[in-house]
């Protein structure tokens, strides 16, 4: 089997050598008078299942930040953004052009980028491909991929990422084929700077497209020089904003979880093809086996185009992310960040699937949409696309506040979060733990004091409600630190999705001796 994959991907790279010039040019086969109402009813369904009940979770962290730099005067945003160092502006400035004032309009552009990603799947399936069958199939696996429908509903760059993504490798075959004119030029490298203005990991497309113009140097000399001067103008405004953000830089206390092991790769493709919320589910089989079949049939038929080893190259990075996440200090493989590398994944399974009879292809695509409907049924039921409850938790403290009471966060985005859904009229007296440009008191004085703990359990696979998880149980979280020397004087104690609630009350006056009552700040 190995074997066979070897001279598999040997023939892969050998075709993309001598296909110098793909057959892209060949004459455009009738369109199907079904087409566009297929084409349609996929652009539909794909709304439908992105705009459900979109505006009724709570925000969660990630979500409340982006909604501050839609609406914060401009200066305070920009900062806001340059402090955090895996952030680029392009997507929190489109939204500045929005309205974004409740849960489901600062979600909405998310659902049109990711709609409006769908239609141009298709859109280039049709010019690259010259296949309408291939459109309709890739169409129907995007519109239904669970992966995809849940970034949808996320107030966060990723379908935006994988939009550009699509767009720029459109703009780099246009001209790959020949088609090298002034517009075409212009748009691609209008594109790829806009693509790297809206996330560092769509860097990998011009790794991606630097490995096929290495295979072909001979032949595509003039384009090559080209390429290197458009990447340098994309390149320009995105390396002035990290020379800006190095100048703004803060140092943090890290926050990355455990490194990624070998079977994290094996999930990151459950999760990426057929959804995956922690457990196994009968009704993903179906998905799994169209993606993994499809995965097959693409290298076992050794399609031997420019474009086909562009996708496949496009899936490296992954492989590159895993090993510094698991060999360094620096942990950053978490699935969503894929959301660039996933066109690679849409065209060559749908790649893979043209080979085969018709039957058996209207198979596949039906599997396709039952198992994203049944997992998307069951998400919709159980409700599980809630990360972070602060509405409920904001509640629930309101209801026991007392003016003088202390909160005890991690970091100043729990905090934030936790505001975004209090409703006060007086300054907060806040006791934050961890960052470095925070003041620390000596000692607690008497009081009481509401823990507010976000879910520590960072899952890199799961973009779902995670488990709950006990706070009495020790963990790196500085606030399991501070929780657990004072955990006999907890007296209300509450769980929500993605936060718990704890309420801490002592009197220092009256410790008894021996007791853990007003202690040094030591966490």
């Amino acid at each position: 089997m190995h074997r066979h994959l070897y001279w598999s991907v040997i023939g892969l790279a050998q075709g993309a050598y001598l296909s110098v010039q793909p057959d892209t040019n060949r004459a455009l086969s009738a369109r199907p008078t079904y087409f566009i109402w297929l084409a349609l009813c996929i652009l539909l369904s794909s709304f439908a299942l992105r705009i459900w009940d979109l505006g009724g979770p709570s925000l969660w962290s990630d979500e409340i930040m982006t909604e501050f730099r839609a609406q914060a005067p401009l200066p305070d945003a920009m900062e806001n953004t340059l402090k955090t160092i895996d952030q680029v502006p392009f997507y929190f400035m489109t939204l500045r052009l929005v309205p974004t004032e409740n849960e489901f309009l600062l979600r909405l552009p998310s659902v049109m980028f990711g709609v409006a990603g769908i239609g141009l799947v298709m859109f280039v399936a049709i010019r690259l491909y010259n296949s309408y069958s291939l459109a309709l199939w890739a169409g129907a696996w995007l519109a239904f991929n669970p992966f995809h429908i849940g970034l949808s509903r996320t107030a966060r760059a990723y379908t935006l990422i994988f939009l550009m993504s699509v767009l720029v490798s459109y703009y780099f075959f246009v001209l790959w084929n020949g088609r090298q004119t002034r517009r075409a030029w212009i748009l691609f490298t209008a594109s790829s700077l806009l693509a790297y203005l809206t996330h560092y990991s769509l860097f990998a497309l011009p790794f991606a497209q630097l490995v096929i113009l290495g295979l072909n140097y001979r032949h595509k000399a003039p384009l090559i020089r080209r390429w290197f001067v458009a990447q340098v103008v994309a390149a320009l405004p995105v390396l002035l904003w990290a020379g800006l953000m190095l100048l703004n830089f803060t140092s943090r206390e890290p926050q990355w979880g455990d490194p990624p092991q070998v079977e994290d790769l094996a999930i990151s493709l459950w999760s990426l093809t057929a959804g995956y919320n922690g457990m196994f589910q009968w009704y993903v089989i179906p998905g799994l086996i169209v993606a993994i079949g499809g995965l097959v049939l693409f290298f076992r038929a050794q399609q031997g185009r420019a474009i086909d080893l562009y996708w496949a190259v496009l899936l490296t990075p992954m492989m590159m992310l895993f090993a510094l996440s698991a060999w360094s200090p620096v942990n950053a493989y978490i699935d969503r960040y894929f959301t660039a590398l996933l066109p690679a994944l849409v065209f060559l399974i749908a790649r893979g699937w043209s080979v085969v009879p018709r039957r058996a292809l209207q198979a596949a695509m039906l599997s396709v949409v039952l198992t994203g409907s049944a997992t998307m049924f069951v998400s919709f039921t159980q409700k599980d696309y809630q990360r972070e409850d602060w509405r409920s938790a904001a509640t629930y403290v309101a209801g026991r506040y007392h003016p003088d009471d202390y909160f005890v966060v991690d970091r100043a985005v729990t905090i934030t979060s936790f505001e975004r859904y209090f409703s006060y009229d007086h300054t907060l007296n806040v006791v934050q733990l961890s960052e470095t440009d925070t003041i620390i008191p000596d000692v607690y004085p008497s009081g009481r004091y509401w823990v507010i703990y976000r879910n520590p359990d960072e899952n890199i696979h799961q973009p779902t409600t995670l488990p709950a998880f006990n706070p009495f149980e020790p963990n790196p979280s500085v606030t399991s630190e501070w929780l657990l020397k004072r955990v006999e004087y907890v007296v209300e104690y509450r769980a929500f999705d993605g936060v718990t609630v704890l309420l801490v009350e002592y009197d220092a006056g009256n410790c008894p001796e021996g007791q853990y009552c007003a202690p040094l700040a030591d966490s």
